[in-house]
């Protein structure tokens, strides 16, 4: 790791976990560059087809409380300090 990446990692570290947050969304947005046209289009058809699948008992849908719990617990281990940013992707409770 290059000393300017740990210097920020460092940097990063002290941060409150809204500044950090806030920090995330911005290099997300950073990341993701412009947004495509089609992408709303694109949203509509994958939710219409999720919900087809939902309708022919081809998928079991997840309740919403489960989802939420799973995604906290994930969170609090990345605020946590046990897990990278880069390990969140890794968390195997968001599907279950």
């Amino acid at each position: 790791m290059s000393g300017e990446i740990a210097e920020l990692e460092a940097r990063i570290q002290a941060l409150s976990v809204e500044e950090r947050v806030e920090l995330m969304r911005i290099l997300i947005a950073d990341l993701d560059g412009v947004a495509d046209a089609n992408v709303e289009s694109a949203w509509l058809e994958e939710a219409q087809r999720r919900q087809q699948q939902l309708t022919e008992r081809k998928v079991q849908g997840v309740l919403g409380e489960r989802v939420f719990e799973n995604l906290r617990s994930c969170i609090s281990i990345l605020f946590g300090g046990r897990v990278r940013p880069n390990h969140l992707c890794n968390c195997r409770n968001l599907t279950r």
